[in-house]
C-alpha cells in the first residue's frame, strides 16, 4: 500500500518571501484583492503566501516582482534590509540622468571591489 500523497508544506524560505511580499504590498498601498487579481489568484491565496501557509511558485514570485516592477531578487534575497534600503533610495530618485550616473558609478565600484 502506497503512503498518501501529502501537499508540500511551506518552508522558512517561503515564509520569508511571503513577509517581503506583504511588506512591499503594504508599502505600495496595494490590497490583497488587487494583487490577487493581477496574479490570477484569490485574495485569500495572497494572504496564505504572506503568512507562509502555502508555498509560492517561482512563476508567482516572478509575477509579484513584475507587478511591483521590482527585481525578483528583492523578494528572494536574505539581505532584505540592504536591498530594501537601496530599492527605496532608488525609487526616491527622479527618473533620468541622476539614475544613469548613479548606476554607472555603482557598476564601476562593483568591478573595482
Amino acid at each position: 500500500m502506497k503512503p498518501p500523497i501529502t501537499k508540500p508544506r511551506a518552508k522558512a524560505a517561503d515564509k520569508a518571501i511571503g513577509v517581503r511580499i506583504e511588506h512591499i504590498r503594504k508599502q505600495q498601498k496595494v490590497s490583497r484583492r488587487l494583487l490577487g487579481n493581477a496574479l490570477g489568484v484569490t485574495h485569500q491565496q495572497i494572504e496564505k503566501y504572506e503568512k507562509g501557509i502555502n508555498r509560492i511558485s517561482a512563476s508567482q514570485v516572478k509575477g509579484v516582482a513584475d507587478y511591483f516592477e521590482i527585481p525578483v531578487n528583492l523578494l528572494l534575497s536574505e539581505r532584505t534590509t540592504e536591498v530594501e534600503a537601496l530599492y527605496n533610495a532608488w525609487n526616491g530618485l527622479p527618473q533620468g540622468v541622476i539614475r544613469q550616473h548613479l548606476l554607472s558609478l555603482m557598476q564601476t565600484v562593483g568591478r573595482i571591489a
